[in-house]
């Protein structure tokens, strides 16, 4: 599991930023802010990228 941080996050709707996209096993788990995330899990910078859904 990792976490998807620094970078803006799309939800189709509108933009979300400091949070991030949690990943498990290949697919998207959560998404919350950045705050929120267990101080053990692997952070993977988007480096000020946009993290959009794929439809």
């Amino acid at each position: 599991m990792y976490a998807l941080t620094q970078g803006r996050i799309f939800t189709g709707h509108e933009f979300l930023d400091d949070h991030a996209v949690v990943i498990a096993d290949g697919l998207i788990k959560s998404v919350c802010p950045v705050a929120e995330l267990p101080p053990e899990i692997e952070q993977r910078s988007l480096n000020g990228g946009h993290s959009l859904p794929r439809f």
